[in-house]
Order: C-alpha cells, then sequence, then structure tokens
C-alpha cells in the first residue's frame, strides 16, 4: 500500500503536480495545495482558516512533498507547512522543479531529502536521506541544519 502525500506548492509551480503519480507510483495517495490557495490571495499573512486547512492535511499525510521552484523560499504558508510537519514528525521530502530556487527556511531544519524529480521515488519511498542541491550535486553535511528534540 501507497503513502498519503500531501504536495505543497506556489501556484507558479502547479504543472509540477501533474508529473507526480508517475514519478512516484499510482500507488500513493495525493492531496494537494488546491484548497489553501482558494482561501489566499496573496503571501503576505498566513490566515488561522488557512493554518487549519494545511494543518489538516499534514495531519492525514505520512509524508509532505514539497515542489521547489524558483520562489518557493518566499512563500509564507509554505515554510509554515514545513514546520508544522516537522513538529507533527512527518517526513518532509523536497522535489526541486527545472527552475528551482532555494528551499525554505524550514527546508534544513525539517526536511527530511532535498532532490530532483529523477530521484523523487527514491526519496519519498526510502529511508535514507538524500540532500542534493537544484543541480544534483550532493549538499555538503555542514549546510543541513537539523533540529533536537
Amino acid at each position: 500500500m501507497g503513502n498519503k502525500i500531501f504536495v505543497a506548492y506556489s501556484r507558479e509551480d502547479r504543472k509540477g503536480i501533474n508529473q507526480l503519480p508517475r514519478t512516484l507510483g499510482v500507488e500513493h495517495t495525493f492531496r494537494n495545495s488546491d484548497e489553501v490557495y482558494r482561501l489566499f490571495s496573496s503571501n503576505s499573512n498566513i490566515s488561522d482558516k488557512m493554518k487549519k486547512v494545511i494543518e489538516e492535511n499534514v495531519k492525514w499525510s505520512d509524508i509532505v512533498v514539497v515542489l521547489v521552484g524558483k520562489d518557493t523560499a518566499e512563500v509564507k504558508w509554505i515554510d509554515w507547512c514545513v514546520e508544522k510537519a516537522g513538529m507533527l514528525g512527518k517526513r518532509v521530502v523536497f522535489i526541486y522543479l527545472e527552475e528551482a530556487g532555494s528551499l525554505p527556511d524550514s527546508g534544513g531544519i525539517f526536511g527530511s531529502a532535498a532532490v530532483g524529480m529523477d530521484k523523487a521515488a527514491e526519496a519519498v519511498n526510502g529511508t535514507v536521506p538524500i540532500w542534493d542541491d537544484p543541480t544534483g550535486a550532493p549538499l555538503p553535511n555542514d549546510s543541513i541544519h537539523r533540529s533536537s528534540c
């Protein structure tokens, strides 16, 4: 049986969602960020209602996948989502899109892996963390900051 995966992405990166079932496998169940965007019109404030919707989706999921585009690090609700997932003990896998920028601030603390689409299935299905930069080169260990429980 597959994992329940909540997929977070910026509006500009929505097209990346179409690749996931094919890349990760159809045995997984997916939910995406569309409901969040119905409640949110800008990048300024994260309302309590948005937080509730995000938290419900994170709690439902086994894994949170964040599609990383060029502006993902600037999307405040995605950073909040990653932090919430980490605090709830969920695995967070970042998947770089073609035009990827940097990870959200919470990514190095709460993330489990960061990979290109070519290693996405391995990162989601595996237990070994893979940390690459957007070019596919391994990140040095000292650039990954982990939270201690």
